[in-house]
């Protein structure tokens, strides 16, 4: 009778024990909180804005600028005798051209009895219209222009930016949820285990009692009970612990951290195999040595260098600028619009060169440099990318192999623990066998979730390494 009750309770070990109905929480669900609330999401998306920020503030080079300068003087030992030294004004317009020129307009007048005699204009002012031209310097590419081209490039390389913290994030929440999912599993089946456990010592303890069992019967029901509530208990704390970890990364839209409820529980969905994986695995160690936001990052990069020599190089060049100013008074006649480029006009040439150009050799030798420093790493990275992703993809080829045979090992461990239950009842086995059979099983079984954890890691690692943008 009393192997006949013992029998019943381990049966109770192949039952899900009767709890409160769970709440399911996948990872689909994990990825879409995180992707539109998580702080570090809101911080990527902040780079592109500022790297737009920055091609506005390059635009801001061509931007048309007004100037305007107006000085008097009067002075006289008395007010009756005050002179009008000078009262002058000059406003101006310059607006920059992307071809390296800039156009200006200007209006100029100044009346007084001790002016400068080159400040003498017509009554009614100077009307100036002009040009500004660099046939040297400056013709093909200048500060201004290779500015804006960088700030577009750097819009594109904030993007890779952007992606690489949203993947790295990913990867490491990716990590903590199969975290959960394994020390959950690791708890319900120490739980099970620990229960069945419990009521087992009690029973033999009533059967000593009794006088049914021998004590030693009891003493070896006690040790395994003892045994399994330090297992389930360290699981306990080992799940709660990660829970606590995984909530890190929930937020509301108001930035609000939140906390998974005791009731909430992780889903196995995406331990399945998954074999379009390795099918997909060319395209994604293409993927992996060109669109890896590393690659696109470095790609970018070697361009903004390349506008930095092209500039250098343009500053080896004399500057000089051709200037053309056509003039007019308001007291417009028939004869101006004639010949402007004969009459009233004021032209001029500036010549700018450094003789020995040490300051722009230099600059240029050193842009060279990091040019050649910048390959090196995107060569070293295109193929730290692809190897890491084949180690990624072989570590997944393992843990379908080994999820494959620990199958096979829980199937038979079940198989040798049934087995071991029914020679217990038919009284050709003891309880120290059914302990030990009951032992194996649960190691296999938790070694089961752990391999099924591991696998749905790698699957992420690939997904990671590859610098894939959905992961979902």
């Amino acid at each position: 009778m009393k192997k006949v009750l013992i029998l019943a309770l381990c049966l109770l070990f192949l039952y899900p024990l009767a709890a409160q109905t769970p709440t399911y929480f996948t990872i689909a669900d994990l990825y879409k909180n995180v992707l539109v609330n998580h702080p570090v999401i809101k911080q990527a998306n902040l780079v592109g804005q500022a790297a737009q920020w920055d091609v506005r503030m390059a635009r801001g080079g061509f931007d048309p600028v007004i100037t305007t300068d107006y000085e008097n003087k009067i002075f006289g030992p008395s007010p009756a005798e005050q002179k009008i030294y000078w009262d002058q004004i000059y406003t101006g317009l310059k607006v920059p051209t992307w071809f390296g020129a800039d156009l200006n307009v200007s209006y100029q007048n100044a009346v007084g009895e001790y002016l400068d005699n080159e400040m003498y204009v017509p009554k009614g002012g100077l009307y100036t219209a002009g040009i500004s031209v660099p046939v040297g310097q400056g013709l093909l590419i200048d500060s201004r222009r290779a500015a804006l081209r960088q700030a577009q490039l750097y819009v594109t390389i904030a993007g890779a930016e952007r992606q690489k913290l949203i993947n790295k994030l990913l990867i490491t929440i990716t990590k903590d949820y199969w975290d959960w999912y394994y020390t959950y599993q690791k708890l319900k089946f120490t739980q099970q285990v620990f229960n069945l456990a419990k009521d087992r010592y009690l029973l033999v303890a009533e059967n000593v009692k009794n006088g049914e069992d021998a004590p030693i019967d009891s003493v070896e029901a006690h040790f395994n009970y003892l045994q399994r509530q330090q297992q389930f208990l360290e699981s306990e704390v080992d799940f709660r612990n990660q829970r606590i970890i995984l909530s890190t990364h929930l937020w509301t839209d108001t930035n609000i951290p939140l906390e998974i409820d005791s009731n909430v529980i992780p889903a196995p969905l995406g331990t399945e195999k998954d074999s379009l994986l390795v099918l997909k695995m060319n395209s994604l160690i293409d993927s992996a040595t060109v669109n890896h936001p590393n690659i696109v990052a470095l790609d970018f990069k070697l361009q903004q260098l390349g506008i930095d020599r092209r500039l250098s190089i343009e500053n080896l060049k004399p500057r000089i600028n051709l200037n053309y100013n056509f003039l007019s008074s308001n007291n417009f006649d028939n004869n101006t619009f004639g010949p402007i480029f004969r009459n009233n006009y004021k032209s001029g040439i500036d010549v700018y060169f450094p003789l020995f150009l040490r300051k722009e050799r230099g600059k240029l030798n050193l842009i060279k440099n990091k040019i050649a420093q910048t390959n090196f790493e995107l060569d070293y990275t295109i193929r730290d990318n692809r190897n890491n992703l084949l180690v990624a993809f072989n570590n997944l080829l393992l843990y379908e192999k080994l999820l494959l045979a620990q199958e096979s090992v829980v199937i038979n461990l079940q198989q040798l623990y049934d087995a071991e239950q029914l020679r217990f009842s038919n009284g050709e086995s003891t309880l120290f066998l059914i302990n030990t059979r009951e032992s194996n099983l649960i190691n296999g079984q938790i070694k089961l979730a752990e391999l099924k954890a591991k696998y749905a890691v790698a699957k992420g690692t690939i997904k990671w390494q590859a610098g894939l943008r959905n992961w979902q």
